[in-house]
């Protein structure tokens, strides 16, 4: 996968302006939380704090893969910033829990606002259990839309073989790393198994000779000089014409589009990361529209969504 973290469900706060208070030269906007929802994370970071008396406190940073006010666009969590918060969740249950706590925990501040009358307070307290209820419609639409994002999936190693001259080199990047700064280079990328992977290490660092032409291998991805993207090479798709491309991040479909499938290219890529992984590390940016949902070929890949 592109973002290769750990994924856990964590609370989510709903920050909105709440008031206005007095600033240096005019009003300003002052803003709170007014409630929390449960989302899908990646975990970016683990810290392990020791305190005096021998106890520990862990913290972790998250990104969450969406913004409330924008479901657009799936936030990138090495280009933004993170959170910090002290629990992490392997279920959605015992997230929700946490966040009903927390909800509760708002109301319940409030009732200790001295200047409220009992008729005020009822009416605060209305009106957020109805905001409540529509930030569980929020959390019901990211929940949906992040259903990619699998809890427990063991990370895969990221790092690449190259061969260019015919010569064997190992990589310390991602597939995605070296698809983004070599987009201006003609390559084509074949995914091979771990087994496979682990014998080309093993005979690269030992100076052994490796005949590409008995690799164990499938084509996943060719950059398309011509056209400036690079043709995902799919295994459910044996048409000439009709590609999905990457293109600034995103993954989009022309139905015209001829298949490099056949293309070969000066340097190879091998890599672990296979076409279901190659899918998921972009279906969140898939640029299509509903009428091409009739395609019978981006049905497949759009039903790669709820891949378990």
């Amino acid at each position: 996968m592109k973002n290769n973290y750990p994924i856990k469900y964590a609370v989510m706060p709903i920050i909105e302006q709440v008031s206005w208070v007095p600033g240096l030269h005019e009003l300003e906007r002052n803003y709170d939380k007014v409630g929390y929802i449960v989302s899908k994370c990646y975990v970016l970071n683990e810290t392990k704090t020791y305190n005096q008396n021998g106890t520990f406190k862990i913290s972790y940073e998250v990104v969450f893969p969406y913004r409330f006010d924008n479901l657009k666009e799936r936030i990138d969590p090495k280009l933004n910033s993170s959170n910090k918060t002290d629990k992490i969740f392997d279920t959605y249950e015992d997230a929700r829990s946490e966040v009903k706590r927390k909800n509760e925990e708002i109301i319940r501040n409030a009732s200790k606002n001295i200047s409220w009358d009992y008729n005020s307070f009822k009416k605060f307290e209305k009106i957020q259990i109805e905001k409540f209820n529509n930030l569980k419609k929020l959390e019901a639409k990211i929940m949906e839309k992040t259903e990619d994002l699998i809890i427990g999936v063991a990370t895969k190693k990221q790092n690449i073989i190259i061969v260019k001259d015919d010569k064997f080199i190992l990589k310390n990047e991602s597939l995605y790393d070296f698809m983004k700064f070599e987009s201006s280079y003609a390559f084509s990328a074949y995914h091979i198994s771990q087994d496979v992977y682990d014998e080309l290490c093993y005979k690269i660092k030992n100076n052994m000779i490796i005949d590409e032409g008995n690799i164990r291998r499938y084509k996943l991805l060719v950059n398309d000089l011509d056209n400036q993207v690079i043709q995902i090479i799919m295994d459910i798709h044996n048409h000439d014409s009709g590609v999905f491309y990457i293109k600034n991040e995103y993954m989009c479909y022309d139905e015209n589009m001829m298949s490099l499938k056949d293309t070969q290219s000066d340097i190879r890529v091998y890599t672990i990361e296979d076409y279901t992984d190659v899918i998921m590390s972009f279906i969140g940016k898939l640029d299509y529209n509903f009428d091409m949902e009739k395609n019978p070929v981006i049905r497949k890949v759009i039903s790669q969504k709820m891949i378990k």
